[in-house]
């Protein structure tokens, strides 16, 4: 692959999203991330803020932030998401 790669892994819960984005992230020649969607939303952001559609704003606001720092740092970009 040339470039730098940024995919998205969706599915159902349970479906093997985040194996598969690992495997994905291992397979790329060079630095790689894995970003998880759920671990944004669980762990940092649910319960912040009660608008539940604010709070899912601001889980794709990081999401992006995140991949484009990763980007601008040579990364490729594996995001796992719902």
């Amino acid at each position: 692959m040339t470039g730098l790669a940024f995919v998205v892994v969706r599915g159902p819960a349970l479906s093997g999203k985040t194996a598969v984005a690992r495997r994905l992230a291992e397979r790329l020649s060079g630095k790689a991330a894995v970003i998880s969607q759920d671990d944004l939303w669980w762990r940092w952001i649910v319960g912040h803020d009660p608008d539940l559609a604010k709070e899912t704003e601001l889980v794709y606001r990081q999401l992006k932030l995140l991949a484009a720092a990763y980007i601008r740092s040579g990364y490729h970009v594996v995001v796992d998401g719902p």
